[in-house]
């Protein structure tokens, strides 16, 4: 099963009303099918950094009632520098440095930094009210390490995350998958794994809910 497979599983079954959150939503392909498998009602939160993605998300949308926030997700509040990428549609900037993107993309060079708002999840969440997070979808390309040093209340009462995390370290100082799995703690259980897209799914023990068809096959 694919990651967007599960994350529409998990969203279609989730208790309503159902809080997701999209950490670096892009142009707004990932919110709009997850967004439409939602069991309505629900509230939906998309986060992006890149400026200029801001407006081609807001697009993207046609009018679905989505909250979108402009910020980088860091583990502090403020202002931060950003490494803006070229190509590939703008998928790869990051608020850190590439290292071993450069390699492994050479033909997605980062031409500019420029200085972005930056929120903590935990931040993200007391904005509009949040007590519990069926979903976090967050591809944040490197920060991982941050969300989860300013997102620990918020992470506590989710039920689920599935997060891009790398085994190298494509940008300087990332967590890698390893890391990651370490700094969240016994309380993550690794549902699925993807190495070909660097992601990972996992469920809070304490209170993951569902139990999806996919967990339960």
């Amino acid at each position: 099963m694919t990651e967007r497979e599960w994350a529409t599983e998990i969203v279609a079954n989730a208790a309503t009303p159902a809080t997701i959150i999209e950490l670096g939503a892009h142009h707004g392909n990932d919110t709009v099918e997850l967004y439409d498998a939602c069991a309505k009602p629900c509230r939906y939160v998309a986060v992006e950094a890149d400026p200029r993605n801001v407006p081609v998300l807001c697009r993207r949308l046609l009018g679905r009632p989505v909250n979108v926030m402009h910020a980088a997700v860091w583990d502090d509040c403020g202002e931060i520098p950003f490494h803006l990428c070229e190509g590939n549609a703008n998928g790869s900037s990051s608020a850190r440095e590439p290292l071993k993107h450069l390699e492994c993309f050479p033909t997605i060079p980062f031409s500019n930094v420029v200085q972005v708002p930056a929120l903590t999840l935990d931040a993200i969440a007391d904005a509009y009210g949040i007590q519990h997070t069926a979903l976090i979808w967050s591809d944040i390309q490197g920060a991982e390490r941050n969300m989860v040093a300013g997102g620990r209340k918020t992470l506590a009462r989710t039920s689920w995350l599935l997060t891009e995390c790398d085994r190298i370290e494509m940008y300087a100082g990332q967590a890698t998958r390893d890391e990651l799995l370490s700094i969240l703690g016994s309380a993550w259980e690794l549902v699925a794994e993807w190495p070909e897209n660097a992601n990972l799914l996992l469920r809070n023990r304490a209170i993951a809910w569902p139990e999806t068809r996919m967990l339960a096959a």
